[in-house]
């Protein structure tokens, strides 16, 4: 048995065509943000293995946040990134 190829942020596709050309069997799970159609491409963000020579994939689309749709994230606040001083043990 192969160890299971590193495919964390390829595209879905070629992604696919890798772990097929080494004999893996694949499931794959698309997530994306509620009542959207994202654009770009798919991307693998997640891969467990699941049993030899199987795996499942979690993709998702590149561009979701070029995706201007009023309301995607209502609650949505940025805030400033944190910042550290002094010594923590």
């Amino acid at each position: 048995m192969s160890a299971c190829p590193d495919l964390l942020g390829f595209e879905l596709d070629e992604a696919l065509a890798r772990l097929s050309g080494e004999g893996w069997r694949t499931t794959v799970k698309l997530t994306s943000p509620p009542g959207t159609v994202p654009p770009g491409p798919r991307r693998v963000v997640r891969m467990v293995v699941t049993g030899e020579q199987e795996v499942e994939i979690v993709a998702a689309h590149q561009g979701w946040e070029e995706n201007h749709s009023p309301g995607a994230f209502p609650n949505s606040k940025a805030t400033p990134p944190l910042e550290f001083r002094g010594v923590f043990s």
